[in-house]
């Protein structure tokens, strides 16, 4: 690592993630940039940028530029990129440590955002002395791994292996950051001696804050005695 640097290099990155303007993963970490770059210089990394929209003026790299698209990019429909089987295999003991090795020496610091392999490039840049910080946003599938239909062998094998490598990625990195207690309270759990740091997502207090609530109710047309239901959680999940 290089030491001498006005402000320390921070490599943002997003591994399982091919960049459209309309991703729920893109459109929560373009915001934390401008944070970021108070104290850091911030490079964004993506498996792919499929789209330039909203990265107007931030410094970005692909893991793999210029590679064949999946059946469903050139229709921007996916962008998440989980592989599995033979195409995990080669992006994770492959492709990653070979974008690691290449460039190590350009950052100071990792902070990897959740993915179906999270863990997998901290690890790789590890190697070479690079700092990890992995940021966990979702629980591990442990009981879901052993309900698998055992007549697709390779399926079990391969959740097995992805939940293996996530659990020794987040016992090897510099530092966990989850954005909730009760996530850092299951990781606890599942690695000994793991002591996560729970960060929750920022809210910009400008735009949400509490409002008179018959006001409310009437700009959208609800009586007083109306039962409404609300949901609030993720749509992509």
């Amino acid at each position: 690592m290089c030491h001498d640097q006005a402000r320390p290099r921070l490599c943002l990155a997003l591994p399982g993630l091919n960049n459209l303007p309309y991703s729920p993963r893109a459109l929560s970490t373009r915001p934390l940039v401008p944070f970021l770059q108070q104290a850091f210089d911030v490079t964004v990394v993506f498996r792919r940028v499929l789209s330039t929209d909203g990265l107007e003026g931030l410094r970005c790299l692909e893991i793999e530029p210029g590679r064949h698209p999946m059946p469903v990019e050139p229709q921007h429909a996916l962008s998440y990129f989980q592989p599995r089987g033979p195409e995990a295999m080669r992006y994770v003991d492959i492709t990653l440590p070979a974008f690691s090795g290449r460039y190590a020496v350009r950052f100071d610091v990792i902070i990897e955002r959740e993915w179906a392999w999270l863990g997998a490039l901290g690890d790789a840049f590890q190697a070479h002395g690079v700092p990890a910080i992995l940021h966990t946003v979702s629980e591990f599938r442990g009981e879901q791994v052993r309900r698998l239909n055992m007549r697709r062998p390779w399926r079990v094998v391969s959740a097995w292996r992805d939940e293996r490598r996530r659990l020794r990625g987040l016992g090897e990195a510099a530092a966990v950051v989850t954005e909730s207690v009760q996530s850092a309270r299951v990781l606890s759990a599942k690695v000994a001696g793991l002591s996560p740091h729970p960060v929750p997502l920022g809210v910009d207090r400008d735009l949400f804050h509490p409002l008179d609530r018959r006001d409310c109710r009437a700009r959208l047309g609800w009586d007083d005695e109306d039962v409404v239901v609300l949901y609030v959680g993720s749509l992509n999940r």
